[in-house]
Formats: structure tokens, C-alpha cells, sequence
């Protein structure tokens, strides 16, 4: 699986479109179905779901997954930081589409501390909040009602789901760590990883030394030839198995297994030719 920079992952999409007949729309349908089946799966039982959206194609990525979560009958609320009108493209068709099938879905407007005060306590009484604010293509840090929404979530116990990075959060960094984005348990992001997927700790662990939460990456529609890598780094293979298995964040390279190496060594000392077998063990009982 290649891993993508957020330039590379805009020209996957765009070439998608383009060569591939597959229009923006559509991918942004199949990433809020996305976002709503591993919501549905990994959380059964959350019946109030918060959805934070933000007025670009993050943004719409939530209105569909909202739209979904809807019909599978969870009760959803969208908090959108802008006006309704504000919203363009894609994401404006995906919002009318969730007001024209599900009005029982409440949009709240957030213009102003006033506004983001009013729907605290739909926020605060939530099982289930999504983060789909900003996403791959946004550049830190987040400002303003953003920074003021984190900082109502960071003090909440309720689980968040990311919809392709946590909010502010530099698609391109390879720190384990960002000061100043939103908290998430787990992450679904679309077509390949981009690079902090695989270097950051974008999920937080479970209490006592849990393992951290799952990042999910989930196809919607671009073909692999149109995934293109310049630093040609990968995540795959049996490498990809390795790192998905749950491991407590305290624990180390010993505690998993053993590898033996076998090797020919050979080698020539004058006109002698010689040749010696090596055998190497890597683990805690070498």
C-alpha cells in the first residue's frame, strides 16, 4: 500500500475524475458510506451521534456519513462551523441531500461563541462524535470557533472518530505527536495512508496501556494505477499484518517472537577458496 503526501492524494482524486469516470461526488459518497459502516461496526451501540463538520469536503464527507448513520437509524445532529450557504461543490450537494431525505436531522449553524455555546450540550450529551472538520488538504494550525469546539471535545470522555486525520493535523508530518489537534479514537481515511497516518500516534490509547485505536483505510473507488508515490515508500505485505496486530504501548521488540537468520558466508585466502554457514537468532532468548 503506498503512502501518499496530501498533493499526491488531491492528484489521485483528481485523476480519478478525470480518467477514470469516477466524479467527485461519488468518491465523496463512498467515503462518508465508509466513515458510517466502521462507525455502525466498531460502535453498535452509540444511538446519539454528533457529527462536526466543516463547510469544505470534509465537511462533506460527514454530511453523507450523517445521511447514512441517519438511515440506519441512529439519532444524528450536525454542528456545521459556517452558515449552510457557505458550503460549495460536492459538500453543498451532499448537505441538501441530507436535509431533503432526513429533516429530522437538525443542522446547527455556528457563527459565534454564542452559537457554538448553544449546541454544547448536544455535543456534551453525544455517544458518538465525528470529526470531519478539515481534512487532508488543510494546513495547520486550526483558528478561531475550531480551536474552541477542540477544546469542548477535549474535555469530554465521548469516543471520535476522525474522517481522514484528526483536525489539525498535518497530512505531511511524520511527528508521532501534534499539539493543537482534535483527540481521536479512530480514524478512517481513504484510497492509502499519507504519511502521518504511519509516522503519528493520530489515536489515543486505551486507559492502563491499552493499545491506540484503529486508522482504517478504506477504498472508494480509485484505481491502483492511479495511485502514485514520488517517495516510494510503502505499507504492505506482511509488514502491514505486523503493525495492525494490537500491542500495548509499553511493550518492545522482544515480546514478539523470534527470527532466524541462515546465511552463506564465503570468502578466499590466497588461492583457497572458503565457504561457512552462519546462523543468526535475533530475540530475548539470543
Amino acid at each position: 500500500m503506498k503512502i501518499l503526501t496530501a498533493t499526491e492524494m488531491q492528484a489521485v482524486d483528481r485523476w480519478t475524475a478525470e480518467e477514470f469516470g469516477v466524479s467527485l461526488d461519488k468518491l465523496m459518497e463512498a467515503a462518508g458510506e465508509a466513515v458510517a459502516q466502521f462507525c455502525l461496526r466498531q460502535y453498535p451501540v452509540a444511538m446519539r451521534v454528533v457529527v462536526l463538520c466543516g463547510k469544505g469536503n470534509n465537511g462533506g464527507d460527514g454530511f453523507v456519513a450523517a445521511r447514512v448513520l441517519a438511515q440506519a437509524g441512529r439519532l444524528v445532529r450536525v454542528v456545521l462551523l459556517g452558515r449552510m450557504d457557505e458550503v460549495k461543490g460536492e459538500a453543498a450537494a451532499a448537505l441538501k441531500r441530507l436535509r431533503e431525505e432526513f429533516s429530522s436531522v437538525e443542522v446547527d449553524e455556528v457563527g459565534d461563541e454564542a452559537g457554538l455555546t448553544a449546541c454544547a450540550s448536544a455535543v456534551g450529551e453525544a455517544e458518538l462524535l465525528l470529526d470531519a472538520l478539515v481534512g487532508t488538504g488543510f494546513k495547520p494550525p486550526l483558528r478561531g470557533l475550531a480551536v474552541l469546539l477542540r477544546e469542548m471535545v477535549e474535555k469530554l470522555e465521548t469516543p471520535v472518530v476522525a474522517v481522514d486525520l484528526p483536525s489539525g493535523w498535518d497530512a505531511n508530518s511524520m511527528e508521532q505527536t501534534a499539539e493543537g489537534s482534535f483527540r481521536a479514537d479512530a480514524v478512517v481515511t481513504f484510497t492509502a495512508p499519507k504519511i502521518a497516518h504511519v509516522f503519528g500516534h493520530l489515536t489515543r490509547s486505551e486507559k492502563n496501556g491499552g493499545t491506540f485505536g484503529p486508522v482504517v483505510v478504506a477504498g472508494i473507488g480509485s484505481p491502483g494505477d492511479g495511485v502514485v508515490s514520488a517517495s516510494g515508500l510503502t505499507w504492505a505485505g506482511a509488514s502491514k499484518a505486523l503493525a495492525e496486530r494490537p500491542r500495548d504501548v509499553t511493550s518492545n521488540k522482544g515480546k514478539f517472537g523470534h527470527v532466524l537468520v541462515v546465511g552463506e558466508v564465503t570468502g578466499r585466502q590466497g588461492r583457497r577458496r572458503w565457504r561457512r554457514w552462519r546462523v543468526c537468532g535475533l530475540g530475548p532468548d539470543w
